[in-house]
């Protein structure tokens, strides 16, 4: 009887088994190859830009369409304003516009009182310094919600 298959199973199973062990070790065998880096960074940068956020909020008026216009009216003047203190089209960018309906509630009943509306808007200020006059003309002719004035560098590359 020829037992060169036999073998050649036993054989191939061997190799199998063996190159299995020798997989299953390299963990242990690449262990001093481990490469840790830690490092600490920062960077640093003058302010150049200030960013403003002015808004409009309206009471309630009789239409959504008459709220919405009024709204216009109101940013509108607005942007006039701090377009007239060199702030550019590009400068300004509407963050959110909103329309909703107001309601009373008396007696456990609810009645419509009209649309309300809000509209805010970002100011990218190029010269330093000069958002308070920003604030303060938004102020003037309509801005009823100041968000604040970040500080930020316009090379994006130290951000």
């Amino acid at each position: 009887m020829n037992q060169t298959p036999y073998l050649l199973s036993v054989i191939i199973a061997g190799c199998l088994y063996a190159f299995g062990q020798y997989i299953s070790s390299e963990p242990i065998r690449n262990q001093d190859q481990v490469l840790t880096v830690q490092a600490t960074g920062k960077a640093t940068s003058v302010p150049d830009i200030e960013h403003v956020m002015l808004g409009v909020q309206i009471q309630p008026q009789a239409t959504a369409a008459g709220a919405t216009d009024l709204l216009a009216k109101q940013v509108s003047a607005v942007v006039a304003a701090i377009k007239k203190l060199g702030i550019e089209d590009k400068d300004i960018k509407t963050q959110n516009i909103s329309v909703q309906p107001s309601y009373n509630y008396e007696d456990g009943k609810q009645a419509l009182r009209g649309f309300e509306g809000s509209e805010q808007i970002e100011v990218t200020v190029r010269k330093t310094g000069l958002s308070g006059e920003v604030i303060a003309r938004g102020a003037e002719v309509g801005a009823n919600q100041i968000g604040g004035v970040t500080f930020a560098s316009d090379d994006s590359s130290v951000q």
